[in-house]
C-alpha cells in the first residue's frame, strides 16, 4: 500500500510546483503523507576544527562545490525539455526500473567528477548521535564556506557519505543531505533527501494524535495525510526505527486508513471508486503535498490543457470538502493514468499536474478548518 511502502523504502521525491511532466507509470510505487506546527530550525552539531592526526581519506576535495548545484544541475537534466520533475529519491529506494535508470544515468557525470577528485582530509573524529538509538564515531569535516558538513561512517558493513548542507533562511531548504556510497570504483552517489520547511521540527506525535482524532470524527483523507505526515516526522533514515515510526506503521499496518481515504475521495470527487488509483503524501524537495493518482475522463493524456482542466476541477471539489488543506499545503498533485495500472501492466504514460491551492506560507493542521466543512 501507498503508506506501508514508504515505511520500507524511505522514499524522496521533488516536483517543480508549477510544472506539468509526463512521467512513464509501472505497476505499484511508494510515497508518504502529512501535517506541520513548524517550530525553530536545529542547528548541526558544533564541531571544534582541529585538524586530527589522523590521515585517513573521507571525500575527495572539491565535493562541496559539486553537490552545491547537485540538485539544479540533476532536474535541468532530467526535465528535458518535456516539463518532467526531478525525482530525487535514493537511488536504492526507487522501485520502478525505469525511473531508477533514468535517475541513475543522470547521475553519472557528478559520480565520474567525484571518482576522479583527490582524496581530502579528515579534519577531527568526533562522536554524534544521528538519532535516539543510533550512536557512532563518525569522521566530519570542518564546515566550507558554503555551510556544508561531510560526515563518513559505515552502514551495514559500506562506507557511507553524508553531506549536511544547512541554510540559514532564503529559499532553499534548512537542510539538504547528500548521500554517497564508496564502492571498488571509487564514490556512487546514491541521491539526496531535504526536509520540507513547513513541516521541520514539527511532532510527529501529535500528528499521530491528530490523525486518529480525524478517524474517529469520520475524516479519513485528513486522517491519512496526517498519520503521513507523523511518519515523514518519525523517520530517521532507513533502516532505523524509533518507537513513533513503529506507531505509525501499525496504525497504517492493515491498509483500512487508506482504504477509507480513498472511498472518501471518490465521493468527494464525485468520481466511481474504482477510478481512484490512490491517496497519499509526497515528499518533495522543499516541502510535503498531497497526491492524488486517478484514472482521468480525458481521451489523451498529452492533452495538457485538457488535463490541467480536469484537475483544476478536481482540486476545487477537494478543497470544499476540505478547507483545511489550503492552510497546510499550498499545492496538491495530480497524476492523471489512462487506466488503472496492475502489478504485472506494462508501463503507463501518465500525466502529472501540480495546481496550485493556496499561497506559500507556513502550515497549519489540517483539522483547524474541516469540521465545518461544506460538501461539494
Amino acid at each position: 500500500m501507498l503508506l506501508r511502502s514508504i515505511a520500507r523504502a524511505g522514499i524522496c521525491a521533488a516536483f517543480a510546483l508549477s510544472c506539468q511532466g509526463k512521467v512513464r507509470q509501472g505497476g505499484s510505487e511508494g510515497a508518504a503523507d502529512g501535517d506541520a506546527t513548524p517550530r525553530p530550525t536545529r542547528r548541526m552539531p558544533a564541531v571544534r576544527c582541529t585538524r586530527s592526526s589522523n590521515p585517513e581519506a573521507t571525500l575527495p576535495d572539491g565535493l562541496r562545490r559539486e553537490l552545491s548545484g547537485h540538485a539544479e544541475r540533476i532536474e535541468r537534466a532530467l526535465r528535458g525539455g518535456t516539463g518532467l520533475p526531478v525525482w530525487n529519491m535514493l537511488a536504492a529506494s526507487v522501485r520502478d526500473e525505469s525511473r531508477k535508470e533514468v535517475f541513475l544515468r543522470n547521475l553519472d557525470t557528478l559520480a565520474a567528477r567525484i571518482r576522479r577528485a583527490g582524496p581530502g582530509k579528515v579534519e577531527e573524529i568526533v562522536h554524534l548521535e544521528v538519532a535516539p538509538q543510533v550512536q557512532g564515531r563518525m569522521q566530519v569535516s570542518c564546515p566550507g564556506p558554503d555551510g556544508t558538513w561531510t560526515v563518513r561512517t559505515r552502514v551495514d558493513g559500506a562506507d557511507l557519505a553524508i553531506v549536511y548542507t544547512v541554510h540559514e533562511g532564503g529559499p532553499l531548504p534548512p537542510r539538504v543531505v547528500h548521500r554517497l556510497r564508496r564502492g571498488d570504483d571509487g564514490w556512487e552517489v546514491l541521491g539526496l533527501e531535504s526536509t520540507a520547511h513547513r513541516f521541520r521540527g514539527a511532532d510527529a506525535t501529535a500528528h499521530r494524535a491528530r490523525a486518529e482524532a480525524a478517524l474517529a470524527a469520520g475524516r479519513p483523507i485528513e486522517a491519512l495525510l496526517e498519520a503521513g505526515i507523523a511518519q515523514v516526522l518519525a523517520m530517521r533514515g532507513r533502516g532505523v526505527v524509533t518507537p513513533e515510526s513503529d506507531a505509525v506503521a501499525r496504525m497504517l499496518a492493515d491498509g483500512k486508513l487508506e482504504r477509507g481515504a480513498v472511498a472518501e475521495l471518490a465521493r468527494t470527487l464525485g468520481l466511481p471508486a474504482e477510478r481512484i488509483v490512490s491517496v497519499g503524501l509526497f515528499n518533495t524537495e522543499f516541502d510535503l503535498a498531497p497526491r492524488v493518482r486517478y484514472v482521468t475522463a480525458v481521451d489523451d493524456v498529452r492533452d495538457e490543457a485538457a488535463v490541467r482542466k480536469e484537475a483544476t476541477e478536481l482540486a476545487r471539489k477537494l478543497t470544499a470538502k476540505v478547507p483545511g488543506l489550503t492552510e497546510a499545503f499550498d499545492t496538491v498533485l495530480f497524476e492523471a493514468l489512462p487506466e488503472r495500472p496492475t502489478d504485472s501492466s506494462a508501463p503507463i504514460e501518465a500525466a502529472r499536474v501540480a495546481v496550485q491551492i493556496g499561497p506559500p506560507a507556513q502550515g497549519r493542521p489540517i483539522e483547524e478548518n474541516s469540521a465545518a466543512a461544506p460538501s461539494p
